[in-house]
């Protein structure tokens, strides 16, 4: 069964970074409606994800990657640009 957990920071200027992980995940348990996004293949740390560009800035950015080897799917998102938030995720979780 999927062990799943949800964190979210905020600032005082009410702006939120949403962090989910799913350890143990059997299925993708994440969904974004991706016609709202331009997707990029990303790296996070050796692991394979997709980096999700709000098209239109009216969404969060979001990263979702999985660690095929601890079996722990991650999910970012926040009102920060790409690259912050490609940062924030390697700093995150560490090798």
């Amino acid at each position: 069964e999927d062990d799943i957990h949800f964190q979210i920071y905020a600032d005082s200027d009410g702006g939120t970074i949403h962090f989910i992980y799913a350890a143990n995940y059997t299925r993708n348990i994440m969904y974004i409606e991706q016609d709202k996004y331009e997707i990029t293949p990303v790296s996070i740390n050796d692991n394979v994800g997709d980096l999700y560009i709000s098209i239109d800035g009216t969404e969060k950015n979001s990263i979702i990657w999985c660690d095929e080897q601890s079996r722990i799917m991650f999910y970012l998102s926040a009102d920060i640009d790409p690259e912050s938030l490609i940062l924030f995720a390697e700093n995150r979780i560490r090798k």
